[in-house]
């Protein structure tokens, strides 16, 4: 799968999408999450929500389920390897470059994407959103 993330809106001059955190997260259900995680209600099958991600339950529950981490070239065009057919969300999040730690990011999105069989047996996607 290949694609471009743009950002919309007002963008800084000169922005370098290196400094971002993203990953495509698959909507199957991954291992059964301990009981304690299954209570707090998170299911992936709804849609990935960003928020998750900064919680330990949220991050515990991350790594119960099938997910690449995706890197954005400075113009934001990145490429993943290896995604058979199925429903994903990517989240993207993209920051300015750092003087000391990771501040809010600048723009944030979570994506639905869906890799049909014909996308996987072609070995091609392409895939194009603004964030």
């Amino acid at each position: 799968m290949k694609g471009k993330a743009t950002l919309s809106g007002k963008v800084p001059a000169g922005l370098d999408c290196t400094w971002s955190f993203n990953e495509l997260i698959s909507r199957e259900p991954g291992i059964a999450p301990p009981r304690d995680l299954a209570a707090a209600g998170l299911d992936v099958r709804k849609g990935w929500r960003s928020a998750w991600g900064r919680t330990a339950e949220g991050d515990a529950y991350l790594r119960t389920l099938r997910h690449w981490l995706v890197k954005l070239s400075p113009d934001g065009a990145f490429r993943i390897s290896g995604v058979p057919p199925g429903e994903y969300d990517l989240a993207i999040a993209v920051y300015e470059k750092p003087s000391g730690s990771l501040g809010d990011p600048l723009a944030q999105r979570v994506v639905p994407v869906t890799v049909t069989a014909a996308d996987a047996a072609r070995g091609n996607l392409i895939f194009r959103k603004s964030a």
